[in-house]
C-alpha cells in the first residue's frame, strides 16, 4: 500500500506517516498528486491536486480513522468503512454542507466505476495558463487520467487532432 496524505497538518501527517511505516505500508511525501499511491488519506474532501487526482485515477480516498484502526490493529483493515462517500461516512454530515457531501460521495463512485483507460483516455488537449505551477498541475492530472496534453507548438502542427483546450482563466488566479 502506498499512501498520499493531505488536508492534515503536520502534526498529524508524522504521526501517520509513522504508523503507515509500521504496517509495511509506504508513504509518499509529495506535494503533488503522484499516480503511483494505491491510497489517499485526508482530512476532508476538497478541489485540491491530490484529491483530484485520485478521483480520476480511482484511488482509495479514506479518512484518517483508517489508519488508526489499521494500527490499533497491527494489520491493514478493509478500507471500505472507512471511505469518503461510503454509507456510514455520508448519512451523518449536516444538510447545510452540501458542497463536502458531493465532493465525498464522488471519491466512492470514481473508484467504483474507474477504468484502466481513464476518463480522458480519447482527449488530447492544449493548456494555457500564464502559471507554470498550475499549468504543470493540470498536465499531470489529464495524464494521469489518460489524457495526451500538446503543447501550443505541437497545435499548430495537429490541430486536427484537439479534442480540448483548457485555459485558465487570469481573473481568477492567485
Amino acid at each position: 500500500k502506498r499512501f498520499l496524505l493531505t488536508s492534515l497538518n503536520s502534526q498529524e501527517k508524522e504521526r501517520l506517516r509513522v504508523m503507515i511505516r509500521h504496517l509495511g505500508g509506504v508513504y509518499i511525501d509529495s506535494p503533488n498528486f503522484v499516480e503511483s499511491c494505491t491510497h489517499i488519506v485526508l482530512g476532508k474532501p476538497n478541489t485540491g491536486e491530490k484529491y483530484m487526482g485520485g478521483l480520476i485515477t480511482g484511488k482509495w480516498m479514506l479518512r484518517t480513522e483508517y489508519i488508526f484502526a489499521s494500527y490499533e490493529q497491527d494489520y491493514w483493515v478493509e478500507e471500505e468503512q472507512f471511505e469518503w462517500g461510503s454509507d456510514n461516512i455520508t448519512r451523518g454530515m449536516p444538510d447545510t454542507d452540501a458542497e463536502l457531501a458531493k465532493l465525498s460521495s464522488a471519491a466512492r463512485r470514481c473508484r467504483l466505476r474507474y477504468n484502466a483507460e481513464g476518463p480522458f483516455h480519447s482527449w488530447t488537449t492544449v493548456i494555457l495558463s500564464n502559471h507554470p505551477r498550475r499549468q504543470e498541475c493540470y498536465e499531470r492530472l489529464f495524464k494521469a487520467g489518460g489524457g495526451r496534453v500538446i503543447n501550443i507548438q505541437e497545435y499548430k502542427r495537429r490541430h486536427n487532432e484537439l479534442t480540448f483546450i483548457l485555459v485558465d482563466n487570469p481573473d481568477q488566479t492567485n
